[in-house]
């Protein structure tokens, strides 16, 4: 992992060489001897990692030239922070002072002349214990005992979701049966962790939801938390679709156990609280469940390491406990993921075979381990490679009493032997808390801002698509889950299992890469905090239970070379609009920039603050900074300062009668790739519209507003990649100005999403035809008048892939034509649509890669659809279309389907949570056992 950070930080040290030469003439061949060291550093810190070592001398060696490479970047950074930016304008006041401070970078020149011969010095004393105590290349090959012979890394393999149900069938029928019974009101289900109980549990919880229950909720309690949070995400997931109530339960303060009393009494909810612990923790949370209470509805459904739990809960309830997977079990999974659900030929002559079930057996049914490490299996090809893991696998196993640790140690052997470029990308997943699911989008530019992801050529490379490759190698590892995937299959969020992410904090925090801190609530009202490290800080996490402005203000006493920090709070955002609350924020996030003025990421989403000081523009370092989700309403003209700016997103979340005001200085971040403009109103200066035509290396550019910016803006952005313009101007020339842009026509731009109303295309069929780069694109029409809308006339180009229709009305005999035959349509949403006698009529075929189809409030009545239509389609959302009699008869029983309210034939499906499902026969039992092999992605190891 050290080699992938010194690899970075010899790149960047040349880089800035380049851009700031003229500063550094006093130290340049320093600069040089320290980047050829590094060089020579990383080769062999890269033919280490690869050896697997676990010889405490090389591990206590690697760990120094780790700090050391952070050191060698610190002295760079601190040097530019003050020589570097002042001269970056020409303007005679800068000049001036200019001239004031060649004394004092004169003085900075020496500065970082002798720190970089004290780094020098280092290197050489490292170098001289290699020899004194006999470290070499050559003898890890001798000395290693876990020496693991890594794949090359494969970046273009497919994603591929596997079929985890094994063994869960009757189960889950036993648990399904108990929900339906009025006697049982606490359901529990125990076992040892990594049995896959989350995963038993999640399947119940689909194949139920919304049968009789008319609210649900699913909740992660964990060792550590926070009752009133609990309770507060209970209510929140019972009232999911009701902001109204969201917004009362925000403002309830201590009345929230009451409310969710009185909720569960009142209606029929299921509620399932996952990896609840010990009793005392129950007792912290009972006062809001009306288990005692006869009259009660709901039910409530936990897993739990200790079976013993229930009967502290509901000595009536039932308890289950989950075994695992017997022999033949284990070894049907642990296939399936090692030859990646590929078919073993000859498998009684297959040496692999043998050796597998001997590992699979050694993994006691416990589906975490056998995922885990067939997924380790399943980039080796050889019977060596087998051999040298079952070796290790046999003794880790063998040595540990306490299961838990048994497990640890089966997944830290698959962090193990993760390819040196992955390891830094799986310990940066520890920033995230527990159970949060990570969107891969966001993940990505972390790494790149990070330098986690870096080019291996001179030539230019698409940094977000390697940083997909990763994921998917990680994915396909097994240490990484996918929590959500998009109509096409591509990764939308991922997440870590419990014990992994506990692997990953401890190996996090082993190799200093990264320092969590949590604050947390205790019973007594006070609160509690981890302490810092004493060793440098070049990552920071933050995970509390409260309000950020109120956490660690008191530990910020001192300036740490912390390279990126991460805010996460529980705390859901105050409404407060007060004074103080301002004042508190400039006072907490002076502080955060004072101490952490070397920071490149700096991630403020949702954390709730509503200001930020001015002082920001300090951190010119930055590469990253997000306020996704904050109340911040304005920011301050000193970000113009932020030229090495990577990532800027602006989406902050007001009310709708705020206004976000940006200051015109976007322009000034040359070196910005990806800009996320608000979806909320916002606005510059009076009679002014944002200018962004010098961001010449902008790739992704989100919310791009026509009435807010200049369309010709865009003809200066030729490195494009993705563009989503919304609001566009319903004059007609706007839009066809938008598709003559040169950077809409460059074979850059992949994917081009556009908002247009209905009226435009109608007046000018053809005005889309030409733009081959348009994938996503919807069609409004105006609310407060109808508009009508002749599909058969406009002229789509190839490339469409989502297609949403809004409020419009289908006015022509034969609406659907035209839509059948785009080939590669995948995703089609059509809200508040009308067609003529509300009939949809696909009987002609067509709409061959269609995935995702949505009705959305319409007033159909027949749906025809032809036997050869929809051949790929996966799923299915209909939502208030309450004339709609039926389902066709030729829709596939494989397409996941979601009908509300539901109609005749939804008996069909299993998928649709607001139908009633009963497993009580055979029959039954095999149609489960058909539909659960269908969606391995609900039944993945817990």
């Amino acid at each position: 992992m050290a080699a992938t950070a010194l690899k970075f930080t010899g790149k960047q040290l040349g880089k800035w060489m380049v851009e700031e030469a003229k500063y550094l003439y006093g130290v340049k061949d320093k600069i040089e001897e320290l980047q050829s060291e590094l060089e020579w550093i990383r080769c062999f810190l890269r033919n280490a990692d690869a050896m697997k070592s676990d010889d405490e001398m090389v591990r206590k060696w690697i760990s120094e030239i780790n700090d050391f490479s952070y050191e060698a970047e610190d002295i760079l950074e601190k040097y530019l922070l003050k020589v570097s930016l002042p001269r970056k304008s020409n303007t005679i006041l800068n000049v001036l002072k200019w001239g004031t401070c060649v004394v004092g970078d004169a003085i900075s020149t020496h500065q970082v002349g002798v720190e970089i011969d004290a780094l020098i010095g280092k290197i050489s004393k490292l170098a001289s214990r290699m020899v004194t105590y006999g470290v070499k290349p050559s003898s890890y090959g001798e000395t290693s005992s876990i020496q693991l012979k890594n794949a090359e890394l494969r970046r273009t393999h497919s994603f591929l979701q596997l079929d985890g149900t094994i063994g869960l069938e009757y189960d889950t029928k036993v648990l399904v049966d108990q929900l339906m019974n009025k006697e049982t009101k606490v359901i529990s289900i125990s076992g040892m962790g990594g049995s896959g109980k989350t995963t038993l549990a999640r399947k119940v919880y689909q194949t139920v939801k919304g049968h009789e229950f008319e609210k649900c909720a699913w909740i992660f309690v964990s060792q550590k938390f926070q009752s009133s949070d609990i309770i507060q995400g209970i209510l929140q997931e019972l009232y999911c679709n009701d902001q109204k109530k969201i917004n009362e339960i925000r403002n309830a303060g201590g009345m929230m156990e009451k409310k969710l009393f009185e909720v569960l009494i009142q209606n029929k909810c299921l509620v399932v609280l996952d990896d609840l612990w010990n009793p005392i923790d129950w007792n912290r949370l009972k006062i809001a469940f009306p288990i005692a209470v006869k009259e009660s509805r709901s039910k409530l459904l936990i897993t739990t390491r200790k079976s013993s739990l229930i009967s502290h809960i509901d000595p009536q309830g039932f308890s289950h406990q989950f075994k695992g997977l017997d022999k033949k079990e284990s070894q049907q999974l642990f296939f399936k993921q090692a030859f990646l659900g590929k078919e073993i030929r000859d498998p009684e002559q297959n040496p692999l075979v043998n050796l597998g079930k001997k590992m699979a057996d050694q993994c006691k049914g416990l589906p975490l381990a056998i995922v885990v490490l067939a997924g380790l299996l399943a980039t080796k090809n050889t019977l060596e490679e087998w051999e040298v893991v079952y070796k290790n696998v046999e003794t880790i196993l063998r040595s540990k009493n306490d299961e838990d640790s048994g497990i640890l140690n089966t997944l830290e052997l698959s962090y193990t032997d993760l390819p040196y470029h992955l390891k830094p990308c799986f310990l940066h997943l520890g920033n995230f808390p527990r159970y949060v699911e990570i969107p891969t989008k966001k993940l990505y530019r972390l790494w790149i801002s990070e330098g986690l992801v870096v080019s291996t050529d001179d030539y230019r490379v698409d940094l977000e698509c390697t940083a997909s490759s990763y994921l998917l190698e990680l994915v396909q590892r097994c240490v990484v889950q996918v929590a959500k995937t998009g109509p096409t299959g591509k990764i939308k969020a991922c997440c870590l299992h419990d014990l992994m992410w506990d692997m990953c904090t401890i190996k996090a925090k082993e190799e200093n890469f990264l320092t969590v801190i949590r604050q947390e609530n205790t019973n007594t009202g006070h609160s509690t905090s981890s302490a810092i490290s004493v060793r440098p800080l070049h990552r920071l996490a933050i995970h509390s239970d409260q309000s950020l402005q109120r956490s660690y203000c008191a530990q910020f006493n001192e300036v740490f070379p912390v390279r990126s920090l991460m805010l996460f709070s529980s705390d859901l955002m105050n409404n407060d609009q007060s004074l103080h609350s301002e004042i508190t924020d400039q006072v907490w996030l002076k502080a955060i920039i004072n101490n952490f003025n070397l920071l490149r990421v700096l991630d403020l989403e949702n954390t709730g603050i509503q200001v930020v000081p001015r002082e920001l523009g300090d951190l010119i370092h930055l590469r990253y900074l997000s306020f996704m989700g904050t109340r911040v309403r304005k920011l301050s003209s000193s970000i113009r300062n932020l030229r090495c700016l990577q990532t800027l997103d602006l989406r902050v979340s007001l009310d709708d009668k705020c206004v976000f005001r940006i200051p015109n200085v976007l322009w000034r971040m040359k070196k910005l790739n990806h800009l996320y403009l608000p979806s909320h109103a916002y606005e510059v200066k009076r009679f002014q519209k944002l200018s962004i035509k010098s961001l010449s290396n902008l790739e992704i550019l989100k919310n791009f507003d026509t009435t807010r910016s200049r369309v010709n803006d865009l003809y200066k952005l030729k490195n494009l990649k993705k563009l989503s313009i919304k609001d566009v101007a319903s004059k007609t020339k706007t839009v066809r100005s938008i598709m003559e842009c040169q950077s809409i026509k460059s074979k850059n731009l992949v994917h081009l999403s556009l908002k247009v109303l209905g009226a435009t295309l109608d007046e000018e069929p053809k005005l889309l035809s030409s733009c081959i780069c348009l994938h996503t694109l919807e069609i409004a029409g105006n609310k407060s008048a109808e508009t009508e809308l002749r599909l058969d006339s406009i002229i789509f180009p190839e490339s469409l892939t989502t297609l949403v229709i809004k409020n419009c009305k289908l006015v022509c005999a034969d609406a659907m034509q035209n839509l059948q035959q785009l080939r590669k349509l995948a995703s089609l949403c059509l809200d508040e649509v009308s067609f003529p006698e509300n009939i949809l009529d696909c009987s002609r075929g067509g709409f061959s890669e269609l995935v995702a189809l949505k009705l959305s409030q319409m007033d159909l009545k027949e749906w025809k659809l032809g036997s050869a239509a929809m051949s790929k389609l996966r799923r299915l959302d209909i939502n208030e279309c309450t004339k709609l009699q039926m389902l066709p008869d030729e829709l596939p029983t494989s397409v996941e389907v979601i009908c509300k309210p539901c109609v005749k034939g939804i008996d069909k499906y299993f998928t649709c949570p607001h139908h009633s499902i009963e497993l009580t026969d055979e029959k039954d039992d095999d149609l489960a056992t058909q539909y659960w092999s269908k969606y391995p992605s609900l039944t993945s190891a817990s």
